[in-house]
């Protein structure tokens, strides 16, 4: 005989508000997690192409123009490769692969806001619901009692506990 599921119908209202609540903050957490991780390599990987192209003696304006930067953060890429060797890439080629990521930077830090707007209206939610405290809510999203206090800050929550 197969093994028999519990009854989701018994169990109480808070109880299954409270689960989805921590399924749903579980699904950003691995989000946030995983587009944390791609801006992270889309960084390494911006400093690496920065680099390349500063040793194929790339004007330092053009790749800070294309790789949307400051000069300065283009010219620390560079004392961070020193080591690299003249190519001869063409400055069309390089200023062209410096764009693409950022672009490509620009679409992860633009979906990881999206995914921290959720995540502070799902927040918002749970506590309005009363169901849970700010503490819980906090140990549910992995994150500090303090920065959820910061992320609901200016939004009305009177129906939840903050304590």
């Amino acid at each position: 005989m197969g093994a028999q599921c519990p009854d989701q119908g018994a169990r109480p209202p808070g109880e299954v508000a409270a689960a989805r609540i921590h399924r749903d903050l579980s699904r950003v957490q691995l989000m946030l997690a995983t587009v944390d991780s791609q801006i992270r390599s889309l960084l390494m990987l911006r400093s690496d192409t920065t680099a390349r192209a500063l040793a194929d003696r790339v004007p330092v304006a053009a790749i800070a123009k294309a790789a949307s930067a400051s000069p300065s953060e283009v010219r620390i890429a560079g004392c961070g490769h020193i080591d690299l060797d003249y190519a001869g890439r063409p400055k069309a080629h390089h200023l062209a692969e410096v764009a693409g990521i950022a672009s490509e930077l620009t679409s992860a830090l633009e979906r990881k806001a999206g995914i921290e707007r959720g995540r502070r209206t799902l927040i918002i939610k749970a506590l309005r619901s009363g169901q849970l405290d700010i503490h819980q809510i906090a140990a549910m999203a992995g994150l500090a009692t303090e920065r959820v206090q910061t992320i609901v800050r200016g939004a009305a929550v009177r129906g939840g506990r903050t304590a």
